[in-house]
C-alpha cells in the first residue's frame, strides 16, 4: 500500500477541518430559520434607533471621544454607505429568482459559503479583531445634520423588508458578489448575516460612546 506525502496528508486534514467549519455552529438552521433570527435582531436595533438614536440633537450626533474614534453619526454614515451598496445587488438577485419556486425548506438546511463563514464570524460584535473598513466605505463628512438617522431608518426599513420578502426562497442558491470585488463571491444568506451582523456590531460601538461622561446631554 503506497504511503502518502505528508503534505497531502496535512490538506486532506485541512479540507476535512475547514468543511466541518463551514457546517457547524451558525450553520445548523433553514433559510426560514436564519431570517427569523436576522429579523429578531433587527427589531432590537430598530428599537434601540426610535429610542435612544433618534432623539439625539446635533450635537450629540458629532460628539466622539477623540479624534482616533468616530462619532455617532459618523457610525451610521459608515453603514449607510455599506448597505446602500449592497442592496441593489440583492435586489438585482432576488429578481432573478422569478416565482418563488417549490421549495421545502426542511429538507436542506443553510449553508454559508466558506467566504462568506468567515466574513460573518469578522463582523459580529463578539468578534475582537478590529476591522479596517475599506476605504469606499468610510464617513465622508467631519460634521453631520440629524438627517443620517433618518437615512438609516430608510435603509434598516429596506433591509428588513428584502428579508422578508425572501422566506419560501433556497437562500444557497441565489448567488451576489461583493461590491468591493466581484471575486469575493457570497450567497444572499451571507449577504443578509453580513449587514446584520455588522450593524449590530456598531450599534454597540454607539451605545460605548454614548456612555462617556463627557457625552453631550443636549
Amino acid at each position: 500500500m503506497p504511503v502518502l506525502p505528508k503534505f497531502l496528508i496535512f490538506l486532506h486534514i485541512s479540507i476535512i477541518v475547514v468543511l466541518k467549519l463551514i457546517n457547524t455552529g451558525i450553520n445548523e438552521l433553514t433559510s426560514s430559520e436564519l431570517l427569523q433570527s436576522l429579523i429578531a435582531k433587527g427589531e432590537e436595533i430598530q428599537v434601540f434607533l426610535n429610542d435612544k438614536i433618534g432623539p439625539l440633537s446635533k450635537n450629540q450626533l458629532n460628539w466622539k471621544p477623540d479624534f482616533r474614534q468616530w462619532s455617532v453619526a459618523e457610525c451610521l454614515d459608515h453603514l449607510n454607505i455599506n448597505n446602500r451598496l449592497y442592496f441593489p445587488i440583492i435586489e438585482r438577485a432576488l429578481m432573478s429568482v422569478g416565482p418563488k419556486p417549490e421549495f421545502k425548506e426542511d429538507e436542506e438546511a443553510f449553508q454559508y459559503t466558506l467566504t462568506g463563514n468567515m466574513m460573518v464570524k469578522m463582523v459580529r460584535p463578539e468578534s475582537k479583531k478590529k476591522v479596517q473598513a475599506p476605504k469606499q466605505f468610510l464617513p465622508t463628512k467631519q460634521m453631520y445634520d440629524t438627517y443620517i438617522v433618518q437615512e438609516f431608518m430608510e435603509q434598516h426599513n429596506t433591509i428588513m423588508r428584502l428579508m422578508q420578502q425572501s422566506f419560501g426562497l433556497n437562500l444557497n442558491k441565489i448567488k451576489v458578489f461583493s461590491p468591493v470585488n466581484r471575486v469575493f463571491k457570497f450567497n444572499c444568506g451571507d449577504c443578509y448575516a453580513m449587514i446584520i451582523a455588522h450593524d449590530d456590531r456598531h450599534f454597540q460601538q454607539l451605545q460605548r460612546i454614548m456612555q462617556y461622561s463627557e457625552f453631550p446631554t443636549d
